[in-house]
């Protein structure tokens, strides 16, 4: 999984839900406080799996934290999902021109980062 890139904006956006998350400033995100964020953005619980499987195969198995590369590639997932696009490892390395991914909340906020942008 070499070779992804990131356009300045994903970068930008992606590092502030990164904080947000990072519980204590551990530089890595428990998978419990990443999968409530991926569960915010109106995706069925089926295409949240499918997220987290890819990242599984691209990222070396499963684990119970998200380092920033594997939350920015869930990220880049997520958006593609919201998209409309099928969810395959192969869309890791494309230059995709879809939206940053949304996320909704019933108190506009999870984990004390607000996700209006």
């Amino acid at each position: 999984m070499d070779g992804i890139q990131f356009t300045e904006l994903e970068q930008k956006y992606y590092e502030y839900l990164f904080l947000g998350c990072d519980i204590g400033n551990v530089g890595k995100i428990p998978l419990p406080k990443a999968s409530e964020l991926f569960r915010s953005a109106n995706l069925s619980l089926e295409t949240v799996q499918q997220v987290g499987h890819i990242i599984e195969q691209c990222c070396g198995g499963r684990t119970t934290h998200l380092g920033r590369r594997q939350f920015y590639l869930a990220l880049k997932l997520v958006a593609a999902a919201q998209a409309g696009l099928p969810l395959q490892l192969d869309l890791l390395q494309l230059v995709l021109d879809i939206p940053l991914p949304r996320f909704v909340s019933r108190t506009s906020e999870i984990g004390g980062i607000s996700l209006s942008h």
